[in-house]
Parts: C-alpha cells; sequence; structure tokens
C-alpha cells in the first residue's frame, strides 16, 4: 500500500489547532479548555514515543486511533488525519514498512505543530 500524498500536507491550510471548534466542545470555559490542551499535549508526546518502538501492528494501530480520537476532540485536525493514515497503514496486512514510516514522520510534524501551538497558547 502506498500513501500518494502526506496527510499533514494536505491539510496545510488547516489551523493546528481549531479554536472554534474546543470552544465549542467546552462550552466556552476557557480553564477547560487548557487542561484539555495539556492532557492533549502530555498524551501526544507519549503516545508519538510509543509509535515510534516497533511493536505489534495491531498496538501500534491502537495507540493511532487513541490519538486520533483525543486530537479530534481539541479539533487537532492535521494530528487525527495523520493518525488516521497510520491507524489505516498499520491494520493493513501488506504495509510496507517504508509507508508506515512515511506516516508516522508525518503524524510526528503534524504533533509537533499541535504541541507547539498549544505553547504557545498556554505561554
Amino acid at each position: 500500500m502506498h500513501i500518494a500524498q502526506d496527510p499533514a500536507a494536505e491539510d496545510a491550510g488547516e489551523p493546528a489547532i481549531d479554536r472554534v471548534h474546543l470552544a465549542r466542545q467546552t462550552d466556552g470555559d476557557a480553564a477547560l479548555e487548557l487542561e484539555l490542551l495539556a492532557l492533549f499535549d502530555r498524551q501526544a508526546e507519549s503516545l508519538l514515543m510509543e509509535l515510534s518502538v516497533e511493536g505489534p501492528a495491531h498496538l501500534r494501530a491502537d495507540m493511532a486511533h487513541k490519538l486520533r480520537g483525543s486530537a479530534l476532540a481539541i479539533g487537532a485536525g492535521r494530528v487525527a488525519g495523520a493518525a488516521q493514515a497510520l491507524e489505516t497503514l498499520l491494520n493493513h496486512d501488506r504495509s510496507s514498512p517504508h509507508d508506515c514510516e512515511r506516516a508516522l514522520y508525518g503524524l510526528a510534524a503534524a504533533v509537533g505543530e499541535a504541541r507547539a501551538a498549544i505553547a504557545e497558547w498556554l505561554g
């Protein structure tokens, strides 16, 4: 299976964190927004490190799925898209290690952008 393009690049016009989405999710509660962003920041870092370690594909796919769900909750669409692309590859029996590595690189880039936006926001 081959990925035609890096999912993070496809959504380049999308902000790293959609603040309007996050505000809707938290009903405008600024303290809750900050708490969710901090939780995502820690979880994303941890899951990305775990995904970088070789292991059973189904377990890594589960981690990518978890990261996708967390990203969707806070409006990190690029992270969600990149996590979904990696999850799909990991769940596909004939995915090449190169494709998985490339998808992981795209996910790492999207997570880095989201974490940088969070750091700026939390200032």
